[in-house]
C-alpha cells in the first residue's frame, strides 16, 4: 500500500509537469506575471491529484486490498491507467 502512494504521488507529479510544459508552449504566457504562474503552478499540482486520484482508489488501493498476496498486480495496473491518463492530456492539449 505504501508503494502504491508512492506511485500516486509520482504520476501526480507526471501529471502536473505535462500541463505545466503544454500550456508554456502557448503564447497566454507572455501576459502572466509571477502570481498567475505561480497559482497555474499549484492549479495544475492539485487538478493532477483529483484526476491521478480515481485509478489510485481503484486500482491502488481496491486492486491492492482483493489481490494482498501479489501487491504488484495492483501497481501494474494503477501504473497502466496513470499512464493512459498521461497520455490523454497530452493528446488533449495537441488535438483541442
Amino acid at each position: 500500500m505504501k508503494r502504491n502512494f508512492v506511485l500516486y504521488v509520482l504520476s501526480t507529479l507526471v501529471m502536473s509537469f505535462v500541463f505545466v510544459f503544454l500550456f508554456e508552449l502557448h503564447n497566454v504566457t507572455i501576459d502572466m506575471d509571477i502570481m498567475g504562474r505561480i497559482y497555474f503552478v499549484l492549479s495544475s499540482v492539485f487538478h493532477s491529484a483529483t484526476l491521478m486520484f480515481v485509478p489510485y482508489l481503484l486500482f491502488g488501493v481496491l486492486l491492492a486490498l482483493l489481490t494482498r498476496r501479489k501487491p504488484q498486480v495492483a501497481q501494474v495496473v494503477y501504473l497502466v491507467f496513470a499512464s493512459l491518463l498521461v497520455i490523454l492530456a497530452i493528446v488533449d492539449q495537441y488535438v483541442f
